[in-house]
């Protein structure tokens, strides 16, 4: 009776809404999302899961009043956070984490504490605080919303299934954009999103590289190899052969959407995640090698058409040497503030100065010396590093390391097949992740990248939550 007496209430207000501006309807709208969101929650978090896969960054909500808009998926992340505000006060029971999933948390939350902490710098500004909450702060309310609304390793699929339909959404966008060779997206909207690409009338013979969705065709295709996985184990699982097809398709679709990234560093991360589900699927690896050998074939009838721009992208030494000069700023960096760096976000503060008082360079890959147009160290652990120190790097490793391990003690004992090979999906997919950061700073500018990586560390505390066969003894 009170959910049918608020939808009520909420249609005259958005027909009055609607009569005034159409931008008030964003009021009605969010009374709606709010009742949906308590009635549904599971379905509100998917909704939420495929928006930040799928939506562009540089899309905002249309937030009323001249008001700051985040982009639309953060919009929904933060109405989930008050949802489960509400749902709180309203006494709706959020189950507790297990033993080793608290002292992961605890560790994460020490990592937090200590990048905060290398904040405390004379050059920090509204830079470095935004890439804090990026980087912790807005992961950590998708591990709350996450543990708030999956109980069993079934909850966790009906999510996975969302991130996977993201995943094909913006990969089917990347192969219509690789095909007519410029993004209408970005053209459109992302004049003021600071995103820079140029289309395939401008660079002739080179490669064109998808953007799909995203800022950044690393961020993209990291992203895809974190999903990936999920598809793959699918569909050794598959009892049918829809089911089989359905996640074959998810799977290829999205391994193209990466491939027309011509991102070097994601490609090999995708083959040693995809080379952990099969060591972990034995039905998968004869399908796993199929796929190998009628991708050799499909390379080797269209090379004759694309041998120039992959060799072009393949020779593409500027791009290594830049990276080994980026990787020597970050070291140097590191080397004059080694205890706390010199803070989360701050790189871009410090780079310049450090290029100079080392010597690095010149930075010819432009065309010129022209270092300014630098913003990362094109590495996550250097760049790391250098903004948190000693102290952030062993934060990083004790949390990452914790969720690591708990993710293979699943693999070996948890008590059902389910959660083992649901553990074996969030290794592959941060294993992705960490082979992909070797060569980009993957949380700079990366929304849907570090929201994914909460996604998988929520998941791995749901998984020891649910079971309960793990010994004591090892409380990591």
């Amino acid at each position: 009776m009170i959910r049918r007496g608020a939808l009520l209430l909420t249609a005259p207000l958005a027909a009055m809404a609607a009569l005034l501006s159409p931008s008030l309807l964003i009021v009605p709208l969010g009374v709606a999302f709010v009742i949906f969101a308590l009635s549904a929650p599971l379905v509100a978090v998917g909704l939420y899961s495929f928006a930040h896969v799928s939506t562009p960054a540089y899309i905002r909500a249309p937030i009323p009043g001249g008001l700051y808009a985040p982009p639309v998926s953060i919009t929904l992340l933060l109405a989930l956070a008050g949802v489960g505000v509400l749902a709180f006060l309203a006494n709706r029971r959020i189950p507790g984490l297990g033993p080793r999933g608290r002292v992961a948390a605890g560790l994460l939350a020490l990592f937090a504490a200590v990048a905060a902490a290398s904040l405390i710098d004379p050059r920090t500004g509204g830079e470095g605080v935004n890439m804090w909450a990026k980087v912790f702060l807005f992961p950590a309310l998708t591990i709350v919303a996450v543990l708030a609304v999956c109980r069993r390793p079934a909850d966790m699929d009906r999510l996975w299934l969302f991130i996977l339909a993201g995943g094909v959404t913006a990969s089917l966008y990347a192969a219509y954009e690789h095909a007519i060779k410029r993004n209408p997206l970005l053209d459109a909207f992302g004049g003021d999103s600071g995103v820079v690409y140029f289309t395939g009338d401008v660079l002739g013979d080179v490669a064109y590289r998808a953007f799909s969705v995203y800022g950044n065709p690393l961020e993209f295709a990291t992203c895809m190899a974190m999903i990936v996985p999920y598809a793959l184990m699918r569909f050794a699982k598959a009892r049918t052969a829809g089911e089989r097809l359905v996640f074959a398709l998810g799977a290829a679709i999205c391994a193209f959407g990466l491939a027309v990234t011509y991102s070097r560093g994601p490609m090999i991360a995708l083959l040693i995640a995809a080379a952990m589900i099969g060591a972990l699927q034995p039905r998968l690896r004869p399908w796993l090698i199929g796929a190998a050998a009628s991708a050799l074939v499909a390379l080797a009838a269209i090379w004759p058409f694309i041998q120039a721009a992959v060799g072009e992208r393949l020779r593409d030494v500027d791009n290594m040497t830049l990276r080994l000069k980026l990787w020597e700023i970050a070291v140097a960096i590191f080397g004059d503030h080694p205890v706390l760096g010199v803070g989360i976000g701050n790189f871009p503060q410090y780079y310049i100065e450090a290029e100079r008082l080392h010597r690095i360079g010149p930075f010819y890959e432009f065309g010129e010396d022209n270092v300014e147009k630098i913003r990362v160290a094109e590495n996550t652990y250097l760049q790391l590093a250098a903004e948190t120190g000693v102290l952030g790097l062993a934060a990083a490793a004790l949390a990452i390391g914790a969720m690591l391990r708990l993710s293979i003690l699943l693999i070996r004992n948890a008590r059902s097949r389910e959660a083992r090979d649901h553990a074996g999906v969030l290794l592959a997919g941060m294993t992705a992740y960490a082979v992909s950061g070797l060569f980009v700073t993957a949380y700079t500018f990366y929304f849907a990248t570090t929201l994914l990586v909460g996604f998988l560390f929520a998941f791995v505390l749901v998984l020891d939550r649910h079971d309960k066969s793990l010994p004591d003894s090892h409380p990591i």
